[in-house]
């Protein structure tokens, strides 16, 4: 039975509207050799997650590319995402919609922006040994020479160029083209593209027709391949002509000429000119000088050339306006009495203006041909416009010619249009600034500069300047064309330009200028927007196009830059449609990154040529290589990153899967040593480099590439133009100049390309280097040294490998894991496996321990290796479950350490990875369905209660066991008595431990708290119920809900009530210490824990704490230890609290003495708080339902006599079914306030203090009534677990408010910020004398706090869908997009929890915990609520 292979999956993820990442825009994939698969994939709440669909116009199997044409693939899953089953080369957009709404009656989608993804061509070469075996190429492994046919002579004379070529290793030869060449006899300006070079063939082969032609020369490309084991390629030249093409007699209107194109009617009038002055020039009876030798020559020539050229051509005409033709049409207007709009403009506002700007007014409302220029004063003035400014500003009517003189209003006029004109003769004047330098710069090159081709004297073949015109003679196929048609302009290049910007474009001023570097050969081709333009071109140019793929198995886009990029994708289409594994490569002069991964993007190119000869030092050399051409030895790059998951086939299947991520990728290379129009070694820096340079590129990771010539070590460039000689051949070809040694060099690139190697180190060494072998330590190491005579031009190349201790299969090995070294862990021994703060792992030992594992790391080196695996080692004799984990550990690192220095921090990373990713996937195995089959945020969020649920050795549940317990949140409270606190186990305990699925450690604390009851209060801080501290009102009653909690999720979970407990203090008011026997003395049940809790309560609790004083509590004043509470019988509200102590979970106390604050709590949140009001009616509600099904005893409580707010009320008897009715009947009355100020009178409200309406009082009755009507986040909760008492209406409402003002990206604020005391920036090192902030005081003043956040939604998804209940996918999805945040957070905290608060907006707050239990909790309970009623929904759909 065979193993079925994985298949590859490239993973994308996009933004949150489905456009690229950053940086991302382009991806570039593999070969499709074996199919794989391209995953696009969003978070769940981004926009695109909303019914998003991805469009691409890659086509399903067996349908034709159209680039027009795209495909809709959905994003689906838990994490939205879309496959797409790549099997195709060649280049693909791809885009996003989501979220349809209606708009105007009609379905309307948002798009995002555009991403490309390259599929690179499979290259195969067939082995020139006699058989037909072929074989794959990656990109990586081409090796390409340039050759240039002209130099090669006929077809029939190519063979030795082709055995040189063979021999040295080369796999694909670059032709320059094969085309039949114009007048200059360059390769690049073609005479026909249509039609080979006539010198190409046979005297007998000229007479054959053009297809007949084509199969010779394709017999030949055959041959190399089949023959000569190498590929093809040519260039592609669709920019420009030669300028004796004579197509273009019939057709000028391919190029861009003064009828197409009028706004380069001043550059041909100009160039005229110019061609005119030179004649002038070379006319020897002047008297300047036709040969320039000086700048002072040229200086004169320049100061003539200004004088009189702009002068005689009035060049000035085609900038400005004519002044006198449009008085006269002005005139005419007038004496003709033509009407006009008379309120066009304001003649107040005129009168007012400086003359500037009426001339400014007048041009923005009047002047047609502004931003081009065109024929002489093509600018014009609309004199109806005129009319209307001229009668306002001189406020007469114009139909009227007695109300004003005729003379005047024509002067007027006159002057404002020699203002409109003012800017126009200065944009004049700076142009002619630019005309003459550039003229001049580009005279003093071509006859002056030393590195310029020093032309000559100035005569009627060789101008002071090149023409930009070609000037198609006047004939009878000429004629027939419309005046203009045979001026066509010449191509060329732009230093810096915008390669977007068509520069003989309308828009353009370039030829005007003179800023073209032109070619005098090469006529520019005009193609417009599309082939409806120019038809006749484009499908000339198309034919082209394909022949040459036909021919070709890649093509070199020549004056890439420079080509618009809809028709380079139009015709590279229609390539790839008879080629599709075309091979694309262009040289870029783009001058920027993001503009080459434009044009790569779009067009498929599959590489850009870069060359090591621009390099002019060798640390620009070392950049190149490092920038263009490997990836850094021991890189974690993305391979390292693989995730090994399962793949679900359309058919419902599954099979192993390879996932990888993508980040975006930056254009391939193709490095050369040279290329074909640059200079060689000799000539830039010397001879000897010659094979170090080719050396250092052909050890990169990419298509390496040279040009004919620089193996033998040619001694300068050959000119593509003037050089007619053919290239010389050898009997010995190997033997001259560098060729054999590069065949080995080419031969080795290919090899280790096609065996993965990938990774290079680039080391600059100022001297020669000697070779040793030697050892240390670590092992034998090969050490390199200056020899005393290693001669400039040398090379050593030197295969290494790692030490033979080295396993063999290190990969593997550090990648494999077995499943028993995790697979009896559970969550206390994971917790040692991936979470530990300090706090925890120095809880361990007392000691001051300089043997400690991470001190000797420090000392004796491999510390982190040594680290990972001694932490564990400690915990040994805890948890001997770890054995297997600390083996598999040591195993690994004493393999990495093996390693040579520079691999180790990979395979470390990759031991580590292994590890954690597994330890994950065992963690989610331990937890419910909802993790385990939720997306990555659920599942990450489940970790953090692996975080937060450890063992410590100063920490538990007992004060003599040893027991698991929860940290309140890292790194703040770890350990001691700081560690776990009731208020936060039990808001906490649903999330954390419930929706995970850990029933048993859920059991433990709650019998543990259970048992520490006292007073009828739990603890808030446990203290491992050594001194349990009493001193908040409100961790009893989110105890009561975690109970309820429990049994509600857990199977059987009613059944805890009756469990057996053991009391901490017999008779729950006494403190005993834990050592005494009568501690733990008494047992109760459970359901007699919650009885006695609810009997106290409506008895009312008083008591001073235990131990009160500065020991306690050293910032308490005295009366703060008292703890008052009470039960209101007109309400059935329990109230409490005082203006002295806090005891709410806003429990910050006053710190400062500097301000005053010292024992005065911030939040005192005395009276009936609303959240603790809604736990109590959850509890009574729910007792009320034990009863009924006999699972609770107490249905009436017995209150004796009772003092309440100085009033002595007699004792009676209250049933929970009337106290759980007085709440309900009162709840709305006392804490709502109306939207409408007249409802007033039906609520509990004193009108003057409400600061907002539609909300929820925070309490109710307290000495300081103002805080009864502060809005804070504190409602939502009674919202969750007592819905029953709110109006729905009113409820949705005050959350909208909520979300409105309360709501920050990651937290809820605490207070309203329009409240005087709102201060949202927490720090508590402030030591300041401010009272609002000094040591903290405002911690619950406005400071955000992520645990409110999840509180809150779940309230709003409740009421929302009490409102609207068909709302629910829009509802979940809205609350997915407003957990965004808090995704990024866990996905990018180092502590891979969430912070316990933040400041304003979401900022750190560096005294917060950065992981924090109950932040994570009510999260976690939000998506249990949405995983329950989507299957609610989905039950529903069904039945």
């Amino acid at each position: 039975m065979t193993e079925t292979v994985p298949i590859t999956i490239y993973r994308v993820a996009l933004d949150d509207d489905g456009s690229p990442a950053e940086n991302a825009s382009y991806i570039r994939l593999p070969p499709p050799n074996k199919p794989y698969i391209l995953r696009f994939k969003v978070i769940t709440g981004s926009l695109a997650s909303n019914q998003g669909v991805v469009w691409t116009n890659y086509p399903p199997e067996g349908k034709p590319f159209k680039r027009s044409e795209f495909y809709q693939h959905r994003l689906v899953g838990v994490e939205p995402e879309s496959d797409l089953m790549i099997t195709t080369s060649g280049a693909y957009e791809y885009y996003v919609e989501h979220s349809p709404y209606l708009q105007d009656g009609s379905i309307a989608w948002s798009r995002s922006k555009a991403g490309y993804f390259v599929v690179d061509p499979q290259l195969t070469l067939t082995t020139h040994d006699g058989s037909t075996t072929t074989s794959s190429i990656p990109l990586e492994g081409l090796v390409i020479e340039s050759m240039v046919p002209k130099w090669m002579g006929k077809l029939s004379e190519w063979k030795p160029y082709l055995q040189t070529v063979s021999k040295s290793g080369y796999n694909m030869i670059h032709f320059v083209p094969l085309q039949y060449r114009g007048i200059s006899n360059s390769p690049y300006s073609i005479f026909d593209q249509l039609k080979f070079d006539p010198r190409l063939f046979e005297e007998e082969d000229l007479e054959k027709s053009e297809e007949e032609q084509r199969a010779i020369v394709k017999k030949v490309i055959d041959e190399i391949e089949s023959s000569y084991g190498a590929l093809s390629m040519t260039d592609i030249v669709w920019n420009h002509t030669a300028c004796n093409s004579n197509w273009l007699w019939d057709h000028p209107e391919s190029g861009y000429n003064l009828h197409n194109s009028p706004h380069l009617i001043p550059a041909f009038e100009l160039d005229s000119a110019l061609l005119k002055f030179s004649a002038k020039i070379a006319d020897p009876s002047t008297a300047f000088p036709s040969d320039i030798k000086t700048e002072e020559e040229l200086k004169v020539i320049m100061t003539e050339l200004r004088r009189t050229v702009f002068n005689e051509i009035k060049l000035w005409e085609f900038y400005v306006v004519d002044v006198i033709l449009s008085l006269q049409e002005f005139k005419a207007e007038l004496e003709a009495r033509t009407s006009y709009d008379r309120n066009l403009f304001d003649h107040t506002s005129l009168k007012q203006m400086s003359l500037k700007e009426r001339g400014d007014t007048l041009r923005e409302a009047a002047l047609d041909g502004l931003g081009t220029h065109g024929d002489r004063h093509h600018k014009k003035i609309k004199t109806s416009v005129a009319l209307s400014f001229i009668s306002a500003l001189l406020d007469v009517d114009l139909s009227n010619p007695e109300g004003y003189s005729a003379e005047a209003v024509c002067e007027e006029y006159k002057t404002v249009l020699n203002e409109v004109n003012l800017d126009f003769y200065k944009s004049y004047d700076k142009d002619v600034d630019t005309i003459v330098t550039n003229i001049e710069n580009r005279v003093k090159y071509m006859r002056l500069d030393a590195h310029g081709p020093k032309l000559g004297p100035i005569s009627e073949e060789n101008p002071l300047v090149e023409t930009y015109f070609t000037r198609l003679p006047l004939n009878e196929r000429t004629a027939k064309h419309p005046p203009g048609s045979l001026a066509v302009v010449n191509n060329g290049w732009i230093w810096n330009a915008d390669p977007l910007q068509d520069f003989a474009g309308k828009g353009s001023h370039a030829y005007l200028r003179r800023e073209v570097i032109i070619w005098g050969d090469c006529v520019k081709l005009r193609y417009g927007k599309g082939p409806d333009d120019v038809p006749w071109l484009w499908e000339r140019m198309k034919e082209y196009t394909i022949q040459s793929a036909r021919l070709f198995h890649g093509f070199r886009i020549d004056n890439c830059h420079s080509t618009p990029i809809h028709l380079a994708q139009y015709l590279l289409d229609a390539a790839r449609h008879v080629r599709p594994n075309l091979y694309v490569v262009a040289e870029l002069f783009t001058g920027s990154e993001d503009m080459d991964i434009r044009f790569v993007s779009r067009l498929g190119i599959n590489s850009l040529i870069r060359e090591a000869m621009q390099a002019w030092d060798p640390r620009e050399l070392s950049r190149l290589i490092h920038r263009h051409g490997i990836k850094p030895v021991g890189c974690m790059d993305r391979s390292s990153l693989c995730e090994d998951v399962p793949w679900t086939r359309p058919d419902g299947t599954t099979i192993p899967s390879m996932v990888t991520p993508l980040n975006g990728s930056r254009p391939h290379a193709l490095f050369m040593d040279c290329t074909h129009d640059n200079e060689t070694p000799h000539q830039k820096r010397r001879a000897e480099d010659t094979l170090p340079n080719a050396a250092l590129v052909c050890m990169t990771s990419c298509a390496a590439g040279s040009v004919k010539g620089y193996d033998e070590v040619y001694p300068s460039l050959l000119n593509l133009v003037t050089e007619s000689r053919l290239y010389k051949t050898y009997s010995d070809p190997m033997s001259v100049g560098i060729i054999s040694i590069k065949a080995q060099l080419n031969k080795l690139h290919s090899d280790m390309a096609l065996q993965g190697f990938e990774e290079v180190h680039v080391h600059h060494e100022n001297e020669e280097p000697k070779i040793s072998l030697l050892s240390d330590a670590q092992g034998s190491f090969t050490q390199v040294e200056i020899p005393d005579r290693f001669p400039g031009g040398s090379i050593i190349l030197i295969e290494t490998s790692v030490d033979s201790k080295v396993p063999s299969n290190i990969n593997d090995l550090v990648k494999t894991i077995p499943d028993s070294v995790f697979g009896n862990l559970d969550w206390v021994a994971l917790n040692i496996v991936l979470y530990r703060c300090d706090g925890e792992e120095q809880d361990l030992t007392q000691t001051n321990d300089l043997g400690h594992p991470f001190c000797a790391h420090l000392r004796e080196g491999h510390w982190a290796l040594d680290y990972i695996s001694d932490r564990v080692k400690r915990h040994l004799h805890l948890f001997p479950a770890l054995k297997e984990w600390h083996e598999w550990l040591m195993d690994r690192m004493s393999a990495i350490k093996k390693l040579p220095n520079y691999l180790v921090p990979r395979y470390f990373t990759l031991a580590v990875m292994t590890a954690y990713d597994n330890a994950r996937v065992h963690a989610y195995s331990l937890m419910t369905p909802l993790v385990r089959n939720g997306d990555y945020f659920t599942r990450s969020l489940s970790l953090t209660a692996l975080q937060v649920y450890s063992f410590v050795d100063s920490a538990s549940l007992h004060p003599t066991e040893k027991i698991p317990c929860l940290a309140a949140g890292l790194p703040h409270f770890t350990y001691r008595h700081m560690r776990t606190w009731g208020r936060d186990v039990f808001i906490s305990l649903r999330g954390i431990l419930l929706v995970t699925g850990q029933y048993q450690a859920a059991k433990d604390h709650i019998l543990a708290f259970a048992s520490s009851l006292k007073h009828g209060m739990i603890p808030n801080l446990l203290d491992s119920l050594r001194s349990p501290r009493y001193n908040s009102r409100d961790s009893v009653w989110w105890f009561f809900q975690s109970v309820q909690d429990y049994c509600t999720i857990v199977p059987n979970g009613e059944d805890i009530l009756k469990e057996s407990l053991k009391r901490r203090f017999p008779d729950g008011h006494t403190f005993v210490d834990y050592t005494s026997p009568e501690a733990y003395s008494t047992t109760v049940t459970l359901e007699d824990i919650l009885a006695e809790i609810l009997v106290s309560h409506a008895n009312g609790i008083h008591y001073r704490e235990w131990n009160a004083g500065p020991r306690l509590d050293e910032q308490m004043s005295d009366k703060g230890f008292q703890v008052d509470v009470d039960l209101d019988f007109k309400t059935g509200f329990v109230t409490g609290g005082s203006i002295y102590n806090c005891g709410t979970w806003m429990d910050k106390m006053g710190e400062s003495a500097k301000a005053g604050t010292k024992g005065v709590p911030a939040t005192p949140r005395d009276g009936a708080d609303v959240e603790i009001i809604g736990l109590l009616k959850s509890s009574l509600r729910w007792v009320i339902d034990l009863h009924k099904k006999n699972k609770f005893r107490l249905s009436e409580i017995e209150i004796g006599e009772t003092r309440f707010r100085g009033v002595t009320r007699p004792a009676r008897k209250l049933s929970i079914v009337d106290w759980n009715d007085l709440i309900q009947q009162n709840f709305e009355k006392h804490f709502y306030i109306p939207l409408d100020p007249e409802q007033d009178p039906e609520y509990m409200i004193y009108s003057e203090l409400v600061n907002r309406r539609g909300m929820y009082k925070d309490t109710y009755g307290s000495v300081t009534p103002f805080a009864d009507y502060q809005l804070r986040p504190n409602f939502p909760v009674a919202m969750c677990v007592a819905p029953e008492l709110f109006d729905k209406t009113h409820a949705i409402n005050a959350l909208t408010l909520a979300k409105d003002v309360l709501l920050g990206p990651l937290g809820m604020r605490t207070l309203d910020p329009n409240d005087w005391a709102y201060r949202p920036n927490y720090d508590n090192q402030n030591d300041s004398d401010d009272r609002m902030i000094a040591k903290g005081w405002n911690y619950h003043q406005g400071p955000e706090w992520l645990w409110c956040t999840g509180y809150f939604f779940r309230a709003y998804l409740h009421f929302k869908l009490q409102c609207e209940p068909g709302m629910v996918k829009e509802t979940v999805y809205e609350l997915h997009r407003l957990m965004l945040p808090h995704k990024a957070q866990l996905e990018t905290s180092p502590w891979a929890g969430l912070a316990e608060l933040t400041n304003l907006d979401g900022a750190i707050c560096l005294d917060a915990c950065q992981s924090q239990a109950w932040s994570s909790s009510t999260l976690l309970d939000l998506l249990y609520d949405i995983e329950k009623l989507e299957v609610k929904s989905a039950f529903e759909i069904e039945k």
